[in-house]
């Protein structure tokens, strides 16, 4: 029988053949500790996540003076835990046309959503030691698909003071704890907290859920 002719090798661009699948673009992580930075220049920072990478969740100590701050409208959600009672000392801010005078009682918690503007807040006495944690705009793309399409702004999430919640407190306290004594596992911790975090303020404190004392 007849042998077939060879074929011709084909020529080959190996520059780009070879050259492997460009990453996706990532958009660069939100910078959640800036608005603590902005809302309370005055206050001491005692302890924060910022050199620990954690991702989804920042959270800071600090010790505020008395006074007043100035009028902000976060793009990220605001929890605030009083680790410490101060007596005689209250919180007054005003937010979505609501006045809260709140005391500063040990575990007491303030809920601050997405876009929703503080004008008038005022300490009447130094606070040593209140926890700030931050969330970003939005909850992970698969808390969304679970929870539905809730998002943390005004409209969504209460603007809410004088909250007690242990479940709240107990976050909080193990994020200030990894801060304090940062382990191996510290940021896969952080962020599962973030993920309970999350879960709980859509579970109780959103817009038609029940109210809570």
């Amino acid at each position: 029988g007849s042998t077939a002719a060879p074929t011709a090798p084909r020529d080959v661009d190996f520059h780009a053949s070879q050259l492997p699948p460009r990453a996706p673009h990532r958009a660069p992580a939100m910078d959640l500790l800036h608005h603590g930075r902005h809302k309370f220049p005055k206050a001491q920072l005692i302890a924060s996540s910022a050199d620990l990478g954690w991702t989804g969740i920042a959270a800071e100590l600090r010790s505020h003076p008395a006074g007043e701050i100035a009028a902000i409208q976060p793009d990220q959600v605001e929890v605030t835990l009083a680790l410490a009672g101060e007596p005689d000392a209250v919180v007054s801010r005003k937010g979505a046309g609501l006045r809260q005078d709140t005391p500063v009682l040990p575990g007491q918690i303030w809920i601050s959503p997405v876009g929703v503007v503080e004008d008038d807040i005022r300490i009447t006495r130094p606070l040593s030691r209140i926890l700030h944690l931050y969330l970003p705009t939005r909850p992970p793309e698969h808390l969304v698909e679970v929870l539905g399409p809730r998002c943390f702004g005004g409209d969504s999430l209460r603007y809410l003071a004088g909250v007690q919640d242990a479940l709240i407190r107990q976050i909080g306290v193990s994020l200030l704890t990894e801060i304090s004594q940062p382990t191996m596992g510290g940021r896969l911790l952080a962020e599962s907290l973030s993920h309970a975090l999350t879960v709980r303020l859509l579970q109780a404190y959103a817009s038609g859920a029940p109210a809570r004392p």
